[in-house]
């Protein structure tokens, strides 16, 4: 059995899904409330696109990435 999620958890998701106005009036929070949940689950999502682009633009260079190790050399004879 999972745990069930907690009241952060909670408004995290919806804060990612639905506008701050929203968020704020079916929750009853106060609106600067909403913004800063908002802007939490925004954060996260932009620390992760960066993180993949990264990995993106290293994997276009050949750059190899710590997911995507580069193939053990052959010794030739």
């Amino acid at each position: 059995m999972l745990p069930a999620p907690t009241k952060r958890e909670q408004v995290a998701a919806l804060s990612g899904d639905l506008p701050a106005p929203v968020l704020a009036s079916i929750l009853g929070l106060h609106p600067n409330t909403a913004v800063r949940w908002a802007g939490f689950a925004k954060t996260s999502w932009a620390d992760y696109l960066a993180t993949r682009a990264r990995d993106i633009g290293r994997i276009q260079a050949g750059t190899p990435t710590t997911e995507d190790p580069a193939p053990p050399k052959q010794k030739r004879d």
